[in-house]
Formats: C-alpha cells, structure tokens, sequence
C-alpha cells in the first residue's frame, strides 16, 4: 500500500507490532501504529479495512464489524469473508 498509494492514510493496529514493521514504516508519515487489541471503533472512521490476522475468530469479528458500519473488508486468506480482492503489483525496474 504505502509504496503504490504513498499518500493513503493507513492505521496498522496489533497486538505486537516487531521493530523491522516499525523501522519500515517510519519514513512514512501517513501510517499510524498502535500497539494493541482490535476494537470495532477502529473500522469507523475507515473507508475500507485490510485484515490480516492469524486468528479467524478476530477475521470473522472484523468482518461482522465492517458489515455493521457498511465498509468494504479484504481478510488475508480468507476468500469467503472478503468484500473484494486485492491484485498483486510486480514492479520490475522501471516496468510495472
């Protein structure tokens, strides 16, 4: 996202976030980390959400959530919970 769309406002929420993410990100001024639990306020101000966790209770919560505030949802690997789908990008020099 940030390298296609580098303007986008991205808040990236977990419950650990490692050092090599916080490191990449941090050029970035439009991403936002917070270290934590998801709650369903965080999908309310979003125009559309990017779940990819290890953990299909919390997929199939944010998918209900999203549902309910009538967003778009994309679960990572999980086709059955996804709204739309995401296409992959190959960059090669200066072909893309």
């Amino acid at each position: 996202m940030v390298k296609n769309a580098p303007a986008t406002q991205i808040k990236l929420v977990a419950i650990q976030i490692s050092d090599a993410v916080r490191e990449f990100v941090a050029t970035y001024d439009t991403v936002t980390l917070e270290e934590r639990a998801y709650q369903k306020a965080d999908i309310e101000a979003a125009d559309l959400v990017i779940a990819a966790v290890n953990d299909i209770k919390v997929a199939q919560q944010v998918r209900e959530d999203t549902i309910a505030c009538e967003k778009l949802v994309n679960v990572a690997d999980k086709p059955e919970l996804c709204d739309f789908y995401l296409g992959s990008v190959v960059k090669k020099a200066i072909l893309k």
